[in-house]
């Protein structure tokens, strides 16, 4: 027998995201509500009315609207880069429309797996071949 959504009510999910687990929320104020496990910051959430309804296609599209505004992206004067893991999650977070959101995610994503993932094993392999001269 079901019970009335009438407290917060949080699972934490097995999917991951950037290597961390997707808590979601189901508040008093009948929405959901996602963000990642340690995140401080990056909650979305959806009325459940409004999620069913696209779901269920009597309805022609989903805002996804944040519960904090996305600040600026930071740099640093040692570090003029910016992050492609903030800067995505950075657009994940803003109003943009849900399909031009997808597309630069998809684009960022790649960007992610053919750029950096190969420098950060580069940089890894020599600070281990450093540790094996050292000895």
């Amino acid at each position: 027998m079901a019970t009335y959504l009438d407290k917060d009510i949080t699972r934490e999910s097995s999917v991951k995201v950037d290597n961390r687990e997707i808590q979601v929320t189901l508040t008093a104020d009948q929405k959901i509500s996602f963000k990642l496990k340690g995140m401080k910051s990056g909650i979305v959430s959806i009325p459940i009315e409004e999620i069913y309804n696209q779901l269920a296609g009597t309805s022609s599209e989903v805002t996804v609207k944040p519960t904090k505004a996305a600040s600026g992206i930071t740099t640093s004067k040692d570090n003029p880069l910016i992050s492609l893991h903030e800067l995505r999650w950075k657009m994940n977070t803003t109003t943009m429309d849900y399909a031009t959101k997808a597309l630069f995610d998809s684009f960022i994503s790649q960007c992610i797996k053919t750029e950096v993932k190969p420098i950060l094993e580069r940089e890894a392999e020599i600070k281990e071949a450093n540790k094996n001269r050292k000895k």
